[in-house]
């Protein structure tokens, strides 16, 4: 099997469990997405999420307004920009953030149990390796060059 088939077919086996739990605790996956970019990026607007998250405008706006609505997140107006409002964590939407890490960490930790120290420490610098270097793989550079390779056969 090739790396790149690997590497999806463990992160869809980690999406199918995270979406059960999500699921049974009344959240869609989106909602977790935009939760742990809030965390990580306190007052990040509403078109970064969509960017970092992937998913259509309206499935954002969506997910922003439901968040809200369980009160998991905010919305403040950006003083620079009256337009974008910056979305942040309530205390709320930290402590189910957490929870939510912890079931990751939980899946994390039943995947690699069988992984020496050594080896767990070698595979998270590895992958923290490609992940920076994929950060340059744009999808319209790659394909500029995918076709271009293709041409010159």
């Amino acid at each position: 099997m090739e790396l790149g088939q690997r590497i999806f077919y463990l992160a869809r086996q980690k999406a199918m469990f995270l979406k059960q739990v999500a699921k049974d605790d009344n959240f869609k996956i989106i909602e977790l997405a935009i939760m742990g970019v809030a965390e990580h990026h306190p007052g990040i607007s509403q078109e970064e999420i969509r960017d970092i998250v992937q998913f259509d405008e309206a499935s954002v706006a969506r997910s922003l307004k439901d968040l809200e609505a369980k009160k998991l997140i905010t919305r403040e107006v950006n003083l620079e920009n009256k337009r974008l409002k910056k979305v942040r964590l309530t205390e709320a939407g930290t402590k189910c953030t957490k929870h939510f890490n912890e079931i990751l960490s939980f899946w994390d930790n039943e995947l690699l149990e069988d992984l020496s120290l050594e080896e767990r420490q070698e595979i998270e610098e590895l992958l923290d390796k490609a992940a920076l270097n994929s950060e340059k793989l744009r999808v319209d550079n790659m394909l500029t060059k995918w076709r271009g390779r293709k041409n010159n056969e």
